[in-house]
């Protein structure tokens, strides 16, 4: 992987598929692909499923090819749609993003921190 600063949307999606091509250990599979399950077991395109959750045939097609993410919006359409719940979604999309995340790590090396270094530290979020 290129270890080179990212600092366009562009150069992000092409680090992603490079990960998807070329990862040692599989990473999750985007949330757009369960949905595609789903819709394909209702044997329903995407832009008939976008008209009937009230979203763009756009949005949805990019969630389809995995080119756009799942919000808590959507999550709750898609939830109502599918019989499913909105933790189900947002989730398979967390652990998407983190899978990414911690892949991208290196492109991200070049910043220092300004905070140290110390096991297990949080924040007080309260």
């Amino acid at each position: 992987m290129n270890n080179q600063p990212v600092t366009n949307i562009i150069g992000v999606w092409r680090i992603i598929n490079d990960l998807h091509q070329t990862s040692k250990t599989p990473l999750p599979k985007h949330p757009g692909e369960y949905l595609k399950e789903e819709l394909l077991a209702l044997k329903m395109t995407g832009a008939i499923f976008a008209k009937h959750i009230g979203a763009s045939a756009k949005s949805i097609g990019k969630i389809l090819n995995s080119r756009d993410s799942i919000d808590l919006i959507l999550s709750l359409r898609l939830a109502r749609a599918l019989n499913t719940t909105p933790d189900y979604w947002l989730n398979l999309q967390i652990d998407y993003d983190l899978s990414i995340a911690n892949a991208l790590m290196p492109v991200v090396n070049h910043i220092p921190p300004l905070i140290p270094n110390e096991p297990h530290h949080e924040r007080d979020v309260s």
